[in-house]
């Protein structure tokens, strides 16, 4: 395939092709330095990229590095995490406390009427 077809198939699947005419390998061969676009950011919703950028490479890597910031933000994590209860190895007796437990005690039905409570 040549690169226009390639970039194509990616279209037709709803990819947007992020680089276009970035170089992101640098190599020598055979005393010859072959430049090519082989690294590259696509995605179904351009919205979501903040900034993409291209780093130099690191160590002896022949790829650049891409830095990529998205547009998202995480929702806060619970500072503790609940546990699921495995309810098949759960003793009688501890079902019990667990349920005694986590009964809200204050709680009062006496001012509802039948079809409030359902």
């Amino acid at each position: 395939l040549n690169q226009s077809r390639y970039i194509d198939k990616f279209s037709e699947k709803g990819l947007s092709w992020y680089f276009t005419n970035e170089i992101t390998r640098r190599r020598l061969v055979n005393g010859v330095l072959q430049e090519s676009l082989l690294d590259q950011v696509l995605t179904t919703n351009d919205a979501i990229l903040h900034s993409v950028a291209i780093l130099p490479k690191i160590g002896k890597s022949d790829h650049v590095c891409v830095k990529i910031e998205l547009a998202v933000s995480l929702a806060k994590m619970p500072d503790r995490i609940s546990q699921k209860q495995v309810w098949s190895r759960v003793l009688p007796s501890d079902l019990t406390k667990y349920s005694l437990h986590n009964i809200d005690w204050e709680y009062s039905s006496n001012d509802l009427c039948v079809e409030q409570m359902w």
